[in-house]
């Protein structure tokens, strides 16, 4: 079984082996130490600029050159339940008149946190600019538990993938004040929502 998502090597493997470049880079009997593996290696391709990426999948009818968190403070980190603004541009090597955005925030054990699809957008324009850029707000309403996240991010021209990269960036978010009293809940899902309790005398 051949995949690059974790969640399924997790269920399906109970040891593994990394590849790099064809070649086997990492061989363990435990298959959580293989995913921690795979993880370090997206880590270090993150650090590169995305216009010099190598490990990019797509015909390259667009091009993916760079992301960023819009409000993050030193070092791409964000506070919990501060807005998420993404913003990342493109270039566009031919007339588009269909173009779709993907990207995934993953935990760094490869859960997909969220999942964002500019095809689910009504008014987003569909065609490409030669030169173009997008911009995504996130409710302030969710918030990421403290901890260390990625994106992946995908163009799709005309039904075909254009443009895919793997941890295109990693991020990390910080504890801040989210609940009313700064307790957070005593168990730990995958985000955090915030709450209207009522409590009265039936």
């Amino acid at each position: 079984f051949v995949s690059h998502n974790m969640a399924a090597m997790k269920n399906l493997c109970t040891c593994g082996i990394l590849l790099e470049n064809g070649l086997v880079s990492y061989k363990e009997d435990d298959i959580n130490e293989v995913v921690v593996k795979y993880y370090e290696s997206l880590q270090g391709k993150a650090n590169i600029a995305l216009s010099n990426r190598e490990d990019r999948i797509g015909n390259g009818r667009i091009l993916i050159n760079q992301i960023v968190l819009k409000n993050s403070i030193e070092n791409d980190r964000i506070e919990v339940g501060k807005t998420i603004e993404i913003f990342f541009s493109y270039v566009s090597f031919s007339e588009l008149s269909q173009c779709q955005f993907l990207l995934s925030i993953n935990s760094q054990n490869g859960e997909c946190i969220v999942f964002l699809d500019s095809a689910s957008q009504d008014g987003f324009v569909q065609s490409c600019y030669h030169n173009g850029s997008v911009s995504i707000s996130l409710s302030n309403q969710f918030g990421l538990p403290p901890g260390r996240y990625f994106i992946n991010i995908a163009a799709i021209a005309n039904n075909q993938m254009a443009d895919y990269i793997q941890n295109a960036l990693t991020f990390d978010v910080v504890d801040s004040l989210f609940f009313v009293g700064g307790k957070a809940p005593a168990g730990k899902g995958l985000c955090y929502v915030k709450q209207m309790w009522e409590h009265k005398k039936s």
